[in-house]
């Protein structure tokens, strides 16, 4: 049968190395992935304070989506040829200010997913520093809540984005700005829940000494609540991955069909008077009355 301990000190060499790499790969993500939400998230705050609904100057014109750091070109690849998102963001525009580009918004939370994960393998500095992994700390609470959210997060969120990929290159179909962002206050408060959930329904773990404790390396959801792992993070998982592979698969198909149909050569129309004239020198026309 399993068993673990509560603390872990001191650290073995093997474990310091492993963490000491964890760490600094994690402290790269966490700064690659902050500054460019902090960049986009700038950009397009600047974007939006500029796109008023009494000035359309200011809300058309072929630089929009360059501004809000996503070019008109990939807008419209993205929505197809000659909507650059506009027909997606115009229920939007009536009454509101110019709504910004589904397809950044979408990259915005993935970033965001992305941070809390990084910031979750970073807290194992607190292990290096004090030499012990343990159930004690408030960082290990920290860590095992960030990484199922933080994992949760990125695979919804990167799903959610070849789905919605899917939606709007295959089917054509372009979301409304209010359900678009009621799906995705959906999907956070999904991931929100179901990381509280095993809190909630073991009580803090109260029956096996914690719910978010050591688990060998770091922090994570005790091995005793095994059940909870599989309904609350791993089915979940696997879900999202098959869900985002189906999804771009899908979309790979419909476009190798529609560029080998394109590719395909065609055979020339005949003319009017091509036609004309083969229906005159045709035998049919030719052959003497009897």
């Amino acid at each position: 049968m399993y068993s673990r301990d509560h603390t872990l000190s001191p650290l073995p060499s093997v474990l310091r190395h492993g963490l000491g790499a964890v760490t600094v790969l994690a402290s790269i993500s966490l700064v690659a992935s902050l500054t460019l939400l902090v960049y986009l998230f700038g950009r397009l705050a600047v974007w939006y304070s500029r796109s008023r609904p009494q000035d359309p100057e200011r809300t058309t014109g072929p630089a929009a989506d360059a501004v809000a750091g996503l070019p008109r070109e990939l807008g419209e690849q993205y929505f197809g040829p000659g909507h650059s998102s506009e027909d997606a963001r115009e229920r939007c525009r009536r009454h509101h200010r110019r709504a910004p580009n589904q397809a950044l918004v979408l990259v915005l939370n993935v970033l965001l997913a992305d941070v809390l994960q990084a910031c979750a393998f970073f807290l194992n500095v607190v292990w290096l520093a004090e030499d012990r992994i343990t159930d004690e700390s408030p960082a290990c609470f920290a860590q095992g809540w960030l990484i199922s959210t933080g994992d949760l997060a990125s695979a919804i969120f990167i799903a959610t984005i070849a789905v919605h990929t899917y939606v709007s290159l295959v089917r054509g179909y372009t979301l409304s700005c209010r359900v678009f962002y009621g799906i995705i206050s959906f999907l956070w408060l999904f991931v929100l829940l179901l990381s509280v959930l095993g809190v909630i329904i073991s009580k803090n773990g109260a029956e096996y000494g914690g719910f978010y404790v050591r688990d060998v390396s770091w922090c994570w959801i005790n091995y005793e609540y095994e059940a909870m792992r599989v309904y609350l993070h791993y089915i979940w998982m696997t879900i999202l991955i098959v869900v985002g592979t189906v999804a771009y698969v899908l979309t790979f198909i419909h476009f190798y069909r529609a560029d080998k149909a394109a590719r395909e050569p065609h055979p020339p129309a005949k003319s009017a008077d091509e036609g004309s004239n083969s229906s005159v020198l045709s035998p049919t026309s030719m052959a003497t009355p009897s």
